[in-house]
């Protein structure tokens, strides 16, 4: 069993972060539903340390045009896919940070730096507690947090 928040407190502390930098929010969503596809570019942080969690973060390319609009007062137009990358990874990393303060950890746990996630596998492990958070606003993002149980015998 694992012990994640509630989706509605994890969006909270999310949206501490996105809406003070970025002005948008997120919100609770179905998580791994058929309807909700990866959408462009995704990153992904894992934790480690005695819970087994990683943090994914996708988002389409006019969302992330945007993403850096918001964070660098720049014409959206201007943006390229390297900028809409680095934004999406530096995101990332800031939600993770509040995420990893948020979490309860028995040990140190320490995180590793967002990096792309080229073929994501987004089956849920039978052994996994997953939430997934949508954006509101001009910015398409879903954002998975996600938690295996230990092993038997860990």
């Amino acid at each position: 069993m694992t012990k994640l928040p509630s989706p509605e407190t994890l969006a909270a502390v999310v949206s501490n972060v996105t809406e003070s930098l970025c002005g948008f929010a997120f919100v609770p969503g179905e998580p791994f539903a058929a309807s909700e596809p990866v959408r462009g570019r995704m990153f992904i942080v894992p934790f480690d340390g005695d819970r087994q969690i990683s943090v994914l973060l996708s988002c389409d390319r006019a969302g992330s045009q945007a993403l850096v609009a918001a964070l660098s007062q720049v014409n959206p137009d201007t943006v390229s896919d390297e900028m809409a990358g680095n934004a999406i990874r530096e995101l990332l990393n800031l939600i993770a940070g509040r995420l990893h303060r948020t979490l309860e950890f028995a040990a140190p746990t320490a995180l590793r730096q967002a990096t792309l996630v080229t073929i994501p596998d987004l089956e849920r492990p039978d052994n996994a507690e997953a939430i997934l958070l949508r954006s509101t606003g001009a910015i398409d993002a879903r954002l998975w947090i996600i938690e295996r149980a230990p092993e038997a015998g860990a």
